[in-house]
């Protein structure tokens, strides 16, 4: 079944993070720094996302927002005394924190197009339900979200070897704008679509 994401489903939706991307910067600052993030993102009115469920328990999830910008300064104005504290812990060191903060405002800058202020920002699915329309499905969902709340483009990073989701995006309208980006020695591409 999939449903609306809710504040109750932070935990699973960090836990499928950490399994599904763990390679990527946020999980390395730990499950706890995640589940106050998504937190946060449930919080949001800029806040948007899915989930999968079944028999109770979340197998997938997506979230997107309607304005990046405005979710990180709503999630740091309702969050920051719980999320710097596990900054600190989730990284170790005072430098690899700092060096951590830093790639994550340059993915600010690397995504930014103007005009276009919604953007997809994870999916998970567990891998017994993949290649089974979820994606495609969560993607849907959300575009029709956006358009709800009155969004006319959105954007989304996509890893390039990332195929299988590529091609979902490009049959579902999202395009290529000649921008590819590396950053936490992976490399990029960022695509747009009108909803």
């Amino acid at each position: 079944m999939i449903r609306p994401i809710r504040a109750e489903d932070t935990p699973e939706l960090a836990r499928l993070h950490l399994l599904y991307m763990p390679d990527y910067t946020l999980a390395s600052f730990g499950g706890r720094f995640l589940r106050i993030l998504y937190r946060g993102l449930t919080r949001s009115e800029s806040g948007a996302g899915f989930v999968f469920s079944d028999k109770g328990r979340v197998r997938a999830y997506i979230a997107a927002t309607t304005d990046s910008r405005r979710l990180f300064r709503d999630i740091l104005k309702t969050e920051w005394i719980n999320l710097f504290p596990q900054l600190l812990l989730g990284m170790g060191t005072p430098f690899r924190t700092l060096q951590a903060v830093r790639e994550t405002l340059q993915y600010s800058s690397a995504t930014e197009i103007p005009h276009v202020t919604a953007e997809y920002l994870f999916i998970a699915i567990e891998p017994s339900l993949r290649r089974r329309g979820i994606a495609r499905e969560f993607i849907l969902r959300v575009a029709k979200e956006m358009k709800r709340r009155g969004v006319d483009n959105a954007k989304v990073s996509i890893l390039t070897h990332n195929l299988v989701i590529k091609n979902i995006l490009s049959e579902l309208g999202f395009f290529q704008p000649e921008r590819s980006f590396e950053l936490w020695g992976k490399k990029f591409e960022l695509l747009v679509a009108k909803l």
